[in-house]
Parts: C-alpha cells; sequence; structure tokens
C-alpha cells in the first residue's frame, strides 16, 4: 500500500506492506501533477514489484500517465463518481477529463453503486465491478437517544442540498419546539442559508469545519437520525456510518442512495427538492421514536449484512480474481 508520508500512523495489518511515498503533495493541487521525481519512484517501485494487481482506489493526476507505463491489465481503479456533481465548477469539469481518459485504460473499474454499474455497461464499458462502499465504524451500537438532535453531516457542497434541510427544520421547528439539529462539516454555507440558520439559532449548531474520527463518532452517537437531503448523488459514506451506529436515514432518491435505504425499513426516501415532504418524515421520526429506534436496529442489520468492511473486502477480493483470470488467460 503506498499512502503519503503521515498518513497512516500504525500498520493496519501485519501482513500489509505499507510504504510512504516521499514528498507526498495535496493530489488537487498543481504541484503535484508537477512532482516528477515522486512520481518516478512510485512507477518505479510499481513496475519492479511485478505486482498481480495494482489498485487505484481514488482519483489522482497521476493515475492516468502511470496507466500507461504499467500493464493496464493489472489495474483496478475505484471510480467513486461516473458522474461528475454539478455546481463545482471547473472541478466537475476536471473529473469529466478524468474520468474519459482512465475509464479505457484499466483492466477493471469498481464502482459502489450498481445503478453507476448499469450506467457505465451502457455505455459500453464491461469491465465494471460493483462493490459496496463500507463504514469503518464497526463498534456495538449505542442506545438511541430520544431526546438526541437531527445530524446532517459531510463536506458542505451545493448538491447536497443543505437549503432543503434548513427548509425543512424551519417547517419541523415551529411544530416542535424541543427539536436541535446540528450541521457538522466543512465547506461554504451560502450567505441565504446562513441568514436562516442565525435565526434557528441557538437551536441548530453549527460545526463549519473538518470534523475528526473520535468527534464523528460522538455525532453519530447521539443522534436520533441522520438527513442526507442530496439534490444529486453518487453514493453516500455517510450512510454506512449511520447504520453502523444503528441509525435510521432520511435520503432522497437520487443516484445510488436508493440501494442503501431501504424505504420504510431503515429510514425513509423523499423525492429531492421537496423540503415539505422531508420536513413530514422528520416530523415522523420525532413523534415515534419508537418506530426510529426499531429502524435503526433493521439499519444495524443491513450495514452487518451488505456495508460492513467485510463485505466490502469480499466483493474486492472478487474483483481481483477476475482481474487475474483475464490476465492470464491471455
Amino acid at each position: 500500500m503506498y499512502v503519503p508520508r503521515g498518513q497512516i500512523e500504525h500498520p493496519l495489518d501485519s501482513r500489509l506492506d505499507v510504504r510512504p511515498i516521499l514528498n507526498p503533495l495535496p493530489p488537487r493541487s498543481l504541484a503535484a501533477v508537477a512532482d516528477i521525481r515522486t512520481f518516478c519512484l512510485l512507477c518505479g517501485s510499481l513496475r519492479k514489484g511485478n505486482y498481480d494487481i495494482i489498485h487505484f482506489t481514488c482519483a489522482h493526476p497521476w493515475n492516468v500517465p502511470l496507466s500507461y507505463f504499467l500493464d493496464r491489465k493489472r489495474i483496478v481503479l475505484t471510480l467513486h463518481d461516473p458522474e461528475p456533481h454539478p455546481g463545482e465548477g471547473i472541478t466537475s469539469r476536471i473529473v469529466a477529463v478524468y474520468n474519459a481518459l482512465i475509464v479505457r485504460r484499466v483492466g477493471r473499474l469498481v464502482v459502489h453503486g450498481k445503478v453507476w454499474k448499469q450506467l457505465l455497461e451502457s455505455r459500453g464499458l464491461h469491465h465494471v465491478s460493483y462493490a459496496p462502499l463500507a463504514s469503518t465504524q464497526v463498534q456495538s451500537p449505542s442506545p438511541y437517544p430520544i431526546d438526541g438532535p437531527i445530524l446532517f453531516f459531510g463536506r458542505i457542497m451545493p448538491y447536497k442540498g443543505l437549503d432543503i434541510f434548513v427548509d425543512s427544520l424551519e417547517i419541523v421547528m415551529r411544530e416542535e419546539p424541543t427539536v436541535h439539529a446540528v450541521i457538522a462539516g466543512e465547506g461554504r454555507i451560502p450567505e441565504k442559508v446562513a441568514s436562516k440558520l442565525a435565526h434557528l439559532a441557538p437551536r441548530v449548531t453549527v460545526l463549519n469545519r473538518r470534523i475528526s474520527e473520535d468527534e464523528k463518532d460522538q455525532l453519530f452517537r447521539v443522534t436520533r437520525f441522520v438527513v442526507l437531503p442530496y439534490r444529486q448523488a453518487t453514493q453516500s459514506g455517510v450512510i454506512p456510518d449511520a447504520y453502523a451506529h444503528g441509525r435510521p436515514v432520511l435520503a432522497t432518491t437520487v443516484g445510488a442512495l436508493p440501494e442503501a435505504v431501504v424505504d420504510g425499513q431503515t429510514g425513509f426516501l423523499v423525492p429531492p427538492d421537496e423540503p415539505e415532504a422531508l420536513a413530514s418524515k422528520m416530523r415522523l421520526l420525532l413523534e415515534h421514536p419508537e418506530l426510529a429506534q426499531k429502524m435503526g436496529n433493521s439499519a444495524r442489520e443491513f450495514f452487518e449484512r451488505e456495508l460492513s468492511p467485510q463485505r466490502m473486502v469480499q466483493s474486492l477480493v472478487e474483483t481481483y480474481k477476475i482481474v487475474e483470470g483475464e490476465r492470464t488467460t491471455h
């Protein structure tokens, strides 16, 4: 495993060879693209290693040129965003170009949604595997907090619908005077949304910064349920994190979210851009904590069955076997 120096502070497994990359640079910076010395060191190490499988687990400017220096049949690429997210400006265009350049340069693509596997196959890409997006939060779920807050968690971007969440809170809080909510994640909050949040204070706590793993764990432990009011989505790591803690999820019917949220069992699904529909389901869980707790139990069971690290590893091993089989038969 090649990682930036300092990324992993302790060995993950005695069988795992962790090799830090010298002089790491942020993958989105221009300097990272121009760091020829480190690129050559990495390329040389990968070529000399004669690895059976080389797995690019995230997008990086080097993935495309590396695919030309390495045996592409050995390469597995996790494609986190088959479709660029709207509202991200030049980043969306860069993702589109990156996808176009890389998808046919690897032996196997891995996506975290069955809907995305179907989409890519409809475009003539038949070297696609599905693997669930798992959570590493595998501790026993904590008791359901009847008086806990509602949680919006994650990087704040336009497509994630923070404004829809706040509009829903305004509806709910008019009828539920004791409800509290937490918004946690880095990213720019639009002025209009910030103005509404100011009027809802102190009933809404805003943690507009990067959240540590320990703090994240605590937030999920104390929340009643988690809300994903997304306008668009690929998939979301927030859902398995919520399920691991035994918390139901309210989400929209976009991307692969309906694959992870079983409507009426592990949470509720509502159409995007409909704050009234979202508020209605929020009130239902607030007024019936026994239902929320039952859904949370079902969510934990779904996590253990479909979204656990073991399930993800099993899917990846199956993918590696496919790649190895195809490579040795040609």
